[in-house]
Formats: C-alpha cells, structure tokens, sequence
C-alpha cells in the first residue's frame, strides 16, 4: 500500500531492473462520493470486505455486484480467512487510541456476518494478518514509533509469542502457504542514518530474521504472493514495482508513472488495488471585489497555480487525467492543454517573456528538468536530473535555468553535497556553487533563488543569502526562535522576503525584510497564517503582503496588510474542500488563484500480473 504522502522519489537514478508493460487494471467498482479505506478479498477473488468511509464495513459480491454491509464502526487492517469464514480486523479500544485485534465470524456460504464482533486480544497493533488455516494470528505490536515487535497469537485468543523483536515499523505481514514462516516489511525514515527498508523471512517458531530483498520504506506492499513464490515490492526510489522470487532473486519490474497500484494479491496471478481520488479544479479570484473570475471544468483535474511574469496567465498541473503535461489558463479563463514527453512532477517556471514554461519530470526520470516553448510545442531537456529540496527558476534575461542536484551519498556530518547549476539554452551547464546541506533527501524545500547571483537557505533557526560568485558575501539575515522552520517567501523581483513567525499566545507576525537585510520590519498579523510556500505573498515594493488564513475547516479568509501601518483588510472568505497553502497571488497581488476538490470518490480495481511473474528465473 504506498503511503499517503507519498511524498516523492528520493534517489535520482532508476532501478535497473528488466522493464515490463504496466499491468492491465480492471475497474471492480467505484464509489462516487464515498471513500474506499481498510480492504480485504477473499481467496478466489469474488468477495471484496471494505471500509466505507468512516461509518461501516460493507461486503461487495463480484458475482452480483451487490453492496452488503456487514457491521457498523470503523476499523482497520482488515483481513480475511482463507476458507472465508471470518473477517479479522482491528479497531480502537473503548474511548482509546490505540487499535487491538477483533474477528466476527462470517457465512461462507452469502459472506454476511454470523455472529457478535469479538476480541482476540488486548495487545496494541498496528497490522494483522490471519494465517492459511485461519488458527493463528500475526500481528505488529507497538507505540508505532518506528519500533514494533511481530507476534503471533491464535485466532480464538490465548498466550501471544514473539516472532521477531524490536525491528523496524512492520507491514505489510504475509504468511506462506504452509503457515511455518511470515514475510514482513520492516521500515524506517529513508532519511535516519543507518535506515534499513526491506523484507524480511522469519520462521513462525522463532528465529533470526532474513533479509530477503531491500524497498522503499513503507514500500513492502503487496509482499509475498498466496502460493509463496514471488514477491511485488517497490523500488527503494518509489519509481517503480518490483518483482523478486521469494529467495529474494529480481526478475521483473515495471516503472509507475500513474494511476492504481496492487496493494494485495488475489492469487499467483492476480492482484487489487485502491485508490481514492476526488476531481480538482483551479479558480482565479479578483481581489479588488473578492469576487471569482473563471473556474474550469472539473473533468481537468487541475490543481496548483504558476502564475506568468504579467499575471496574465497561470498553469496548473493535471490531477486526474491521465495525460502528460500541463494546462495553461488566460485571463478569460480559456485553457489549452499543453503535452510534454515526461510526466510533469510538481514545478512550472514561466521564462521572463512568457514565452517558455520549464518543468521538472517525475521520479521516474530522475527529476529531470525539461523545458517548451508554448507557441510551437518544440519540447527540449535541460537536465538529466535535479534535486526537488531546490526550484527551477529562469535568470533574469530569460537565458539560462538555474537547478540544483544533490549527492545521495551522506557524509560523517550528516550532509550531503548540493550542487547549483546554470543551464544554458544553448546547451551548456556548468556549477555555479557546491553547498554542504542537512536538507532530506525527500523534496522539502530548503533554497529559494533570489536572483541570478544569490539564492536564500534556511535551516537551523536561520535564513542566509548565499551568493553563488563570492561565498565570502554569504549574509545571515534573519534568526527565529527554535521550532519549525517556516518557508519564505520571496517578491517576483526578488528585492523583498516575508517570514511567517509565531509569537506568544497564539499570535502572529510577519517579518519583512529587504533582500540585502538592510531593512527589516515585523508586522502584527489579525489572525494566524496558513503554512505554505506561496503564503503571504509581498509586493515588489515591499509595501503590502496578502496572506491566507484558516478560521474555521473548508474556509479561509484573505487579509492585504500595509506594511507601514500594520492595517490589515479582508479581501475575500473562500470556502469549500480546498487546501490552504496553495493559494497563489499573482505577481501584481490582484488576483488569486486557488484549487478545491469535489466530493472523493473511491475504487477498487483488479491487475493482471501474469506478464511479470511470467519472468521466472
């Protein structure tokens, strides 16, 4: 089950591994409005026990397509025997956090509840996995820190033993077919010195772990397949699926770039997924009324906002449909879809005459950077590859591309070496600067440019100006009390940064600064901030911010505050499904444009994975 965040490939180079087709995915169902959580499916595939939303578990039959609800309240991890005669699952202890394990006994026969919910025992868990002959079962235990002990407990309640102790955070757990050994994925944060990401063999009876094959962390999902012969994991780069026999050999694997993954299998063959996804839709807001100008055609899917130099434009990136590219929106709110080779990943940089966009590619290339002139659609690569910590930003004659890229190597300091190119569009690419960083491998930003000769840093409780010709000019700025480190942001000329800062009960502040720190002021905010990396945003002049705050959950008022006299005007309330921090101010400050999200809708599909089992050393 790939994480929720997923947060972005990490390393830069892709599994080399024999490249087959995607796997053909088969819509089950779909659940328009509802979100599809914890799942189960039965041994031949025909019966599929669901979370619905947060209220039941439902039981859908493939033969009548008929949803069925089977018990009320919310649960987690749910599994099913193979003879189909109980549903295994966890759920919160009485007015608790933490989940324990529960059975109820089901008809194999219609598949429907039999009897009362029942608890098996009051261990902690955070996964669970019935055995083949439904007696036994296997649990992750622990304060879910990263630190969990697999333990084995029988189905009908009765003393636990351990399995293997102290490993790191365990799922998914999978038995083999004989019920003498489990396959577990053992996980920490990528970033931790020493991390250790991969699947593990241990014998039911105890016994030293064995590393099988490494993945990504959080990425031993589906595991071991039903008959016990193959394993389906990620890379330990997230950019693609992995096949391994169950002596850990990598015979296969298929490079993901969209869409449903399996989190289970069905059979040697076969194999589920989930995904629950809602369509999004960008809006450009007129601040001077706080009224809306345009709002496109939800079927986009589009979400984000970049905007170009004039504000005239602004492009967004598709969420939903499954084409590679972006969309360029005008001031008439007229949007033209624009193709690229490479899936764009998270970034769209207008060229100064609003002529080009440069991007940044998706795990899979290796974060490349790509550029296209909007008029022709002639489509170039800039770079091979870039770091996600660092943007993509044009100099200021419209020239060259200025990208960083990051050593995945981590040395005894705990840094990594970050590299500052300049690449011209004529071909050349030189680095201007190597910096020693602490930022995560895992894309959070950390280095904003400025200008062509100077970028901004932040980390340790401290914002730097670092000059990429003179590293003698490098300037401490600006130093905030400890805790999280807020995300600068810059004016489209680069002469004004504005730091979010909280202070004490609860209130807040903006620091505004000139780009050389020779000025410096602190502006009361009326209410708190988002966070973000567009929020507020400052106006070239340095004289006015716009910022967005959340007062309530799906609303968020916008406030222009003079920073001279600290007066601040509410511009606009927008409600809805929308996530805060992307709310995008154009370069002027008279418009805004922000996404929001129509009601989820959750389904399940079925994957043919005949085609990479198929590769059997």
């Amino acid at each position: 089950m790939r994480r929720a965040l997923l947060p972005v490939a990490l390393a830069v180079t892709a599994t080399l591994l024999p490249s087959e087709p995607p796997p053909k995915a088969t819509l089950i169902f779909s659940l328009p409005g509802h979100h599809v959580g914890a799942y189960a499916v039965t041994r031949d595939g025909n019966r599929i026990y669901y979370q619905r939303d947060s209220a039941a578990v439902f039981l859908y039959d493939r033969r009548t397509r008929a949803h069925t609800q089977v018990l009320v309240g919310r649960t987690h991890d749910l599994n099913v025997t193979p003879r189909g005669d109980r549903l295994v699952f966890l759920k919160r202890a009485e007015e608790g956090t933490t989940k324990q394990p529960w059975t109820i006994a089901l008809d194999p026969a219609t598949g429907l509840a039999t009897g009362e919910q029942r608890r098996v025992s009051l261990t902690d868990a955070l996964s669970v996995t019935v055995s083949p002959d439904g007696r036994s079962i296997a649990l992750a235990t622990g304060p879910g820190n990263g630190v969990n002990d697999l333990v084995v407990v029988p189905t009908a309640g009765g003393p636990e033993r351990i399995v293997a102790a102290k490993q790191g955070s365990i799922e998914p757990v999978r038995w083999t077919p004989d019920g003498k050994s489990l396959f577990y994925g053992s996980s920490e944060v990528t970033e931790k010195r020493g991390a250790v990401n991969a699947t593990f063999r241990v014998a039911v009876d105890g016994g030293k772990p064995v590393r099988v094959v490494d993945n990504a962390d959080w990425g031993a999902y589906p595991g071991l397949s039903p008959d016990g012969s193959m394993l389906l994991t990620w890379s330990r780069n997230w950019d693609s699926m992995v096949v391994s026999t169950a002596a850990g050999r990598r015979v296969s694997g298929y490079y993901v770039e969209r869409g449903p993954t399996p989190d289970f299998w069905i059979d040697a063959t076969r194999g589920i997924g989930s995904r629950n996804r809602a369509p999004w839709r960008v809006n450009v807001v007129n601040l001077a009324d706080g009224r809306t100008r345009f709002s496109t055609d939800t079927a986009l899917g589009l979400s984000g906002g970049f905007w170009s130099r004039d504000g005239r434009r602004v492009a967004a990136l598709p969420m939903m449909e499954d084409f590679k590219g972006f969309a360029v929106m005008d001031d008439a709110g007229r949007v033209t879809k624009v193709a690229t080779r490479e899936d764009v990943f998270d970034l769209l940089s207008w060229s100064p005459d609003g002529q080009r966009i440069a991007y940044r590619a998706t795990p899979p290339s290796g974060f490349l950077v790509g550029l296209i002139d909007l008029a022709t659609g002639r489509e170039r690569r800039v770079a091979a590859r870039s770091w996600p910590g660092m943007g993509v930003d044009w100099s200021a004659d419209g020239r060259s591309i200025i990208y960083g890229t990051l050593d995945t190597t981590m040395a005894a300091d705990s840094t990594r070496a970050l590299r500052v190119h300049r690449a011209t569009l004529d071909g050349s690419d030189r680095v201007l600067r190597t910096l020693r960083t602490k930022c995560r491998l895992s894309g959070v930003v950390c280095y904003k440019m400025l200008n062509d000769s100077a970028i901004l840093s932040w980390a340790s409780n401290e914002y730097r100006l670092l000059n990429l010709r003179n590293p003698a000019r490098d300037t401490l700025i600006h130093v905030r009390a400890a805790g999280r480190m807020p995300v600068p942001t810059i004016s489209a000329n680069g002469r004004w940064i504005a730091i979010r800062e909280p202070g004490a009960g609860g209130s807040w502040s903006m620091v505004v600064l000139s780009s050389d720190g020779a000025t410096k002021r602190s502006v009361a905010l009326p209410a708190p901030p988002v966070s973000g990396g567009f929020n507020p945003h400052v106006s070239n002049d340095g004289t006015e911010l716009v910022y967005t705050t959340a007062p309530a959950p799906k609303e968020s008022d916008v406030y222009r505050v003079n920073v001279a006299t600290g007066v601040a005007t509410k511009l606009a309330t927008i409600t809805g499904a929308t996530r805060a921090g992307d709310r995008v101010v154009s370069p002027d400050g008279k418009l805004l444009a922000y996404p929001d999200q129509a009601e989820s809708s959750g389904a399940v599909w079925e994957f043919d994975l005949s085609g990479l089992v198929r590769r059997k050393p």
